[in-house]
């Protein structure tokens, strides 16, 4: 009937979770029945000595007060803490991890096959206009300063060559500030 029981599994992946109580009860349910948890985590936001909340931009772009980031970050790494494997999407958050929490593995962000195979029909079907498209998914506003850093260079490509488009997902990005 769509219910989701923790004892229905063999392996728990969570992604970026934050340990509350029904997260706490679920991975203990999904233990007690023999299942393996893996804790993942795809950026620095878990309580890291690597980290500093000047580093992050997402707060200052989200309008969010720095003193939030404190417990935000010790209650995903209570969920790190407690899982069997802890993944990381690059090897500095994996050695972050390591040096803080425990072992954990590099599991990269990426396109499987069957996704690419899916780009490559919907390339071919486009119209052929010609447009260079340059395409930005930063997922949230937390990537603003990631943005900045590119700005300069696709300014000049965008001025440079009239067939250029930049291509951004709406809401994820705060041109004003550019």
């Amino acid at each position: 009937q769509g219910v989701v029981r923790p004892t229905d599994f063999d392996v728990v992946w969570l992604w970026r979770a934050r340990m509350q109580p029904h997260v706490d009860k679920f991975i203990a349910a999904a233990r007690s029945a023999g299942a393996r948890i893996v804790a993942d985590i795809d950026d620095l936001v878990f309580a890291s000595s690597e980290v500093t909340v000047e580093d992050i931009d997402g707060f200052r772009a989200m309008g969010w007060k720095p003193s939030s980031a404190a417990p935000l970050f010790a209650l995903r790494t209570e969920v790190l803490a407690a899982a069997d494997v802890r993944t990381a999407t690059t090897v500095p958050l994996a050695d972050a991890i390591e040096t803080d929490i425990g072992s954990a593995v590099v599991v990269p962000n990426g396109y499987d096959d069957e996704s690419w195979a899916v780009s490559n029909v919907a390339k071919a079907l486009r119209p052929r206009n010609h447009l260079i498209r340059i395409g930005y998914a930063g997922g949230t506003l937390t990537h603003q300063r990631d943005l900045q850093v590119a700005v300069p260079a696709l300014a000049r490509v965008l001025a440079e060559d009239s067939r250029t488009r930049l291509v951004l997902f709406e809401e994820c990005v705060n041109l004003l500030e550019f």
